[in-house]
Order: structure tokens, then C-alpha cells, then sequence
């Protein structure tokens, strides 16, 4: 019980960094001041900086200029958390992503913590800012391919599978010429061609589109959006990422079982 436990604090507190990263690249400030309220900029005391129960404690609004706090800050430290705990504790429900043979199982554990944080950060950096913060991407695509490289994957297959993932979007920016997506989309197809195998790969860009294309008909039909509407794509991404990290050999081997005997 108290690996979980530790696992679920531990990851409140990076779900606090994770939101105070995200403000302050977008705002280019530094890290080391202290943390304000965006609306009124009072530096926050230490009890109202605690990750998730400040929220609760304080009702969802700054004390000082009654302004709400977003929902993003609790519930990006409670995913943040919930993901540590599954990293930390709960690796044999990863379906998706390559498996470690070689590593300790305390690296692997670390890199999986980083690879949902980063998920995360890029899921909300775009919905909020319709924007790719390239100083987290970067690192990501590091970091997957030389885990993966020391973890004895194929050099040939990540490759591949990271050739595939930049140049599927990089082909659409180039169509569109730079209408349709961003580059910030290429070096995000990068980073999960660098994470999945190539089958796995396909399942999560697959899944990002589908889930994609459901949410903007929805918004059509309920005239939230017009055709016109920028709609970010790095939050479906993300979506189709996560379930392929859970279910994507699920869902592969049950491809290969039911249609292609």
C-alpha cells in the first residue's frame, strides 16, 4: 500500500510542475519564481500550493480576486498521480508499448513516468494554446529512442517506425502547405514513432484520427464548431497514444486473429 501511496504524491507533485511548465514556457517565465494567481499575480502562499487539495480547500478560486481556477491545474496533478502509480506499480498493463528485457525495472518505471508526463503536457499545451512547446518534445524523442536503443530494440525497426511517424505528417503539411497541420505535428509523430512499434504505431494514429473525427462531427452537429474552426490534433493524438499504450497489442493480435488468418 505505501509504494502506491508514494507513487500517487509523487505524482501530484510533478502534475503541480507539469501545470506551472506549462504557464510559464507559454508566458516565458522563469521557473524559480514563485508560484501567482494569472489573473491577479498575488505569489501564493505554501498551503495554497499544495497539488490537489489546495483546489479543494479553497473552493476552486483565488482568495484574493475570487477569480476560478482553472480545472486544468487539479486534474492534471490527479492524472499526474494516477499515471505514477500505474508506472510505478502496475507495468504488466502496458500492452502497447515495447516491452523492457534488459533495463532495471526502476528506469523503466522512471521513463514511463516521463513519456505520460510529457503525453500530458503536450495534450494540454495544445488545447489551451493550440500551440507544440518544442522544449518538452525534444527531450521526449531523446529520451524514447536511446531507452529503447539500450533496452536492445532493432535500430532498423525504431527507425522505421520514426520515419513513418514524422513522414505521415510531414506529407499532410507539405499537401496542405501548412494548412491542414503544423510542424509541431511532424515532431510529435517523431516522438510516437520513437515510443511504438510500427504496428503499434498505426494503432494509435488510426485510433488519434478516428477519435479526431468523431469530436469535430459532434461539434458540427451541435454547431459548437463550422468547417472552418482550427481543431488542435495533438489532444487526439495524445488519446489514441494512451489507448494504444494500453490495448494496442491487444488490439493488434486480435486484427491479426479475426481478419487476417
Amino acid at each position: 500500500m505505501f509504494p502506491i501511496l508514494f507513487s500517487f504524491i509523487f505524482g501530484l507533485c510533478f502534475g503541480s510542475f507539469l501545470n506551472a511548465l506549462i504557464y510559464r514556457l507559454h508566458e516565458k517565465k522563469t521557473l524559480l519564481d514563485r508560484s501567482v494567481c494569472p489573473f491577479c499575480q498575488h505569489k501564493l502562499s505554501w498551503f495554497e500550493n499544495i497539488p490537489l487539495f489546495s483546489f479543494i480547500f479553497l473552493k476552486g478560486k483565488c482568495q484574493y480576486c475570487q477569480r476560478p481556477i482553472s480545472i486544468q491545474y487539479p486534474l492534471n496533478e490527479l492524472l499526474m498521480g494516477i499515471f505514477f502509480v500505474i508506472s510505478f506499480n502496475y507495468q504488466n498493463l502496458f500492452s502497447g508499448i515495447r516491452i523492457n528485457t534488459s533495463l532495471p525495472d526502476s528506469v523503466s518505471s522512471c521513463f514511463y513516468a516521463f513519456i505520460f508526463f510529457a503525453l500530458l503536457f503536450i495534450f494540454t499545451y495544445d488545447l489551451k494554446y493550440q500551440e507544440i512547446e518544442f522544449w518538452v518534445v525534444w527531450p521526449a524523442i531523446a529520451l524514447s529512442f536511446f531507452y529503447n536503443f539500450l533496452n536492445k530494440q532493432p535500430l532498423n525497426s525504431l527507425l522505421i517506425s520514426m520515419a513513418v511517424g514524422a513522414g505521415f505528417f510531414l506529407a499532410q503539411y507539405l499537401l496542405t502547405k501548412g494548412k491542414g497541420i503544423g510542424l509541431g505535428d511532424v515532431w510529435i509523430g517523431l516522438f510516437l514513432g520513437s515510443l511504438f512499434s510500427l504496428k503499434i504505431l498505426i494503432v494509435a494514429l488510426f485510433l488519434s484520427y478516428v477519435i479526431g473525427a468523431i469530436f469535430c462531427l459532434l461539434l458540427l452537429i451541435f454547431k459548437k464548431a463550422k468547417l472552418k474552426t482550427k481543431i488542435p490534433l495533438a489532444p487526439f493524438l495524445v488519446i489514441g497514444s494512451l489507448v494504444a499504450i494500453f490495448y494496442g497489442q491487444t488490439i493488434v493480435n486480435f486484427y491479426f486473429n479475426n481478419f487476417l488468418k
